[in-house]
């Protein structure tokens, strides 16, 4: 029974969401999720409108999309329309993106992430060697925070949260 429950759970499975259209306008719909394939995420969307219409959208068609916690925009990087996972917004944000490129003749994921000053347009990389300079610059109004991004000893996406949250809800209450 735990084994098939498991089983079930891994699959893709459609859940509510949300897609927003290229007028800006949003339609309530049923987004397609496989976990087991995050990477088709910031590829392609598929989704059932309200009469069951099955749909799928590559990132230049829609503006965003969501379901759950999960929020997707689109925006381009390396001149191609892609969707950026959402995940941290305020006065700054930062997005997560995955794609796929060849390694020794084989297909690999990369994750990139990236941050922008609410109101800018222009995304800056964090890069795993240089990001604790990054972020002691784009963070330094709070001294503190500052201080605390310089010694954040692992890169990955729920530090990186953290302190964008951290720094988002000291900029709201000041």
């Amino acid at each position: 029974m735990l084994v098939l429950s498991g089983y079930l759970f891994g699959q893709a499975g459609f859940v509510k969401g949300y897609v927003i259209s290229l007028k800006g306008d949003t339609e309530f719909v049923e987004v397609k999720v496989n976990p087991k394939k995050t990477l088709e995420q910031y590829q392609k969307l598929t989704y059932k409108t309200a009469n069951g219409l099955q749909k799928m959208v590559k990132p230049e068609k829609i503006k965003g999309y969501g379901f759950d916690n999960n929020h997707f925009i689109v925006d381009k990087y390396e001149g191609e329309d892609l969707f950026y996972k959402v995940l941290s917004s305020g006065a700054l944000n930062l997005y997560q993106l995955q794609y796929e490129y060849m390694k020794m003749n084989e297909a690999a994921v990369q994750e990139d992430f990236f941050y922008k000053k609410a109101g800018s347009t222009h995304y800056e990389q964090l890069k795993p060697k240089k990001y604790k300079k990054q972020l002691k610059e784009v963070m330094a109004a709070n001294a503190d925070l500052a201080k605390k991004a310089e010694i954040v000893e692992e890169f990955n996406a729920a530090k990186l949260i953290e302190l964008f949250e951290e720094y988002n809800t000291w900029d709201k209450n000041k």
